[in-house]
């Protein structure tokens, strides 16, 4: 059977995974998640077939359905090889939410499958493994502008590779100057958690 539109289409949301937009275009149609995208669908090396059909269903052109995917990314970013090794993706079986918007919105994104995004920048507080009842803990005005300077130099490694390495010497500057004015606080501490080191 081939993929037709469905009646209602979403827009995808900035920076938001093809997993999720799935989720959110199925229950927008009434239809089992799975009729849109396979269950447990890592966001990175998603066969063309399944972003043809969700691309279709959505209505969406092929550059845009392919953002969805971690493969918008640098392979520094990303990793590379069967498991992913030497990239910053996290293990596909564990998934980041924000305690605070994905609950009552459904909101992911695909800089939270990384070690290099902590925090929800949209609500100022770290993620939480997903089915946990973690309290919502706003991030420090520090890890947030150390975690939007990741960000920013993972999107702009998608579009010049250069930067990548002095972006990433910046931060490590930056958390490197504080340590040793003895300022070490919560910023280093989730950074070293996540591998800036």
């Amino acid at each position: 059977m081939s993929a037709r539109p469905l009646p209602v289409r979403p827009d995808p949301r900035p920076g938001e995974p093809l997993t999720s937009y799935a989720v959110r275009l199925a229950d927008a149609n009434g239809l089992h998640h799975g009729r849109v995208l396979p269950k447990h669908r890592p966001d990175v090396d998603v066969p063309a077939t399944e972003l043809t059909t969700v691309g279709t269903l959505a209505g969406l052109d092929p550059a845009a359905t392919s953002r969805l995917t971690m493969n918008r990314y640098p392979l520094i970013v990303r990793g590379h090889g069967p498991q992913r090794r030497h990239g910053w993706r996290l293990h596909h079986a564990v998934t980041w939410i924000c305690p605070s918007c994905t609950p009552t919105t459904g909101s992911r994104e695909l800089l939270w499958q990384t070690a290099l995004m902590p925090v929800c920048l949209r609500c100022g507080c770290y993620l939480v493994r997903a089915g946990t009842a973690d309290a919502v803990r706003p991030a420090s005005a520090r890890v947030l502008e150390l975690a939007g300077t990741l960000g920013e130099l993972a999107d702009d490694g998608r579009r010049r590779p250069r930067l990548r390495q002095q972006g990433r010497e910046r931060v490590l500057v930056g958390l490197q100057s504080g340590a040793d004015r003895g300022e070490a606080g919560e910023e280093h501490r989730v950074f070293l958690r996540v591998g800036v080191r």
